[in-house]
């Protein structure tokens, strides 16, 4: 699994929890259960809907192991 993910679109952010998800070895059911979250809400993430509750968003985050992170855009162009 990468270090770290940027992301501008739903679809990007959806893509990175798909790769996390899948590099962690975890099913869609398990990764929901540690969230706390429905599986429902898991796929929607996946597959970049774009109206999602951001703690749920952030709670699926977590149980992966990641978190959210707001930087300059210049600052992340110098760490590209």
């Amino acid at each position: 699994m990468p270090g770290w993910f940027t992301w501008t679109t739903s679809a990007e952010l959806g893509e990175a929890v798909l790769t996390a998800r899948e590099a962690s070895g975890l099913t869609q059911a398990e990764l929901a259960a540690q969230a706390r979250v429905s599986r429902k809400f898991l796929c929607e993430l996946e597959r970049g809907k774009s109206s999602l509750r951001v703690d749920k968003v952030c709670a699926v985050l977590g149980a992966l192991g990641l978190m959210p992170l707001i930087v300059p855009a210049e600052l992340l162009s110098a760490l590209r």
